[in-house]
């Protein structure tokens, strides 16, 4: 868990919710270059060196909830849906930047005489993608993994509430 003062850091100041190692190895799983065995943190799922005795994403001890040797679906689930979400600003402004120069493209070609049409039209579509392709690399980058990552911890949030209540013995 989180010490109460980490929750109130905003989002880009936080450590994200998976490890860098974490989601390399989700990646590699999900390609099918890597089982889904191991030894993982009992708390964050971060893979652990056979001796650890500490998560060294999360801090949790070992002794305070056991490793486990799978992630559980619901992680991969998580992941999934991390990724497709902040894939949506790069993708629109990617495609809307496109749209917006082929609008303009075929703008000039109607508008200007022929053989004007033809070079203008080229360079502005040729000027709207590499604009396109910038923006949403800056923009759309930045943009979707803010809101991923914000979807992500409440997911992560509900997760681990709906664990630790199944986890309690009465």
């Amino acid at each position: 868990m989180r010490p109460a003062a980490d929750k109130a850091a905003s989002a880009t100041e936080r450590a994200p919710v998976f490890s860098a190692r974490l989601q390399a190895l989700l990646v590699d799983i999900l390609r099918g270059q890597a089982p889904n065995a191991g030894r993982f943190c009992g708390n964050c799922y971060n893979p652990l060196v056979d001796e650890a005795e500490h998560c060294g994403h999360c801090g949790l001890n070992t002794a305070q909830r056991p490793p486990v040797r799978q992630i559980p679906p619901e992680v991969f689930a998580m992941f999934r849906a991390q990724r497709l979400r902040e894939a949506i600003p790069v993708r629109s402004l990617a495609w809307g930047g496109l749209a917006a120069g082929l609008s303009l493209a075929l703008l000039l070609m109607v508008v200007l005489p022929f053989w004007w049409n033809v070079g203008a039209s080229v360079v502005a579509f040729g000027i709207s993608y590499v604009a396109a392709a910038n923006i949403a690399n800056w923009l759309g980058d930045a943009l979707g993994y803010r809101w991923g990552q914000r979807a992500l911890e409440r997911r992560w949030q509900a997760f681990q509430e709906a664990r630790d209540r199944t986890n309690k013995t009465p």
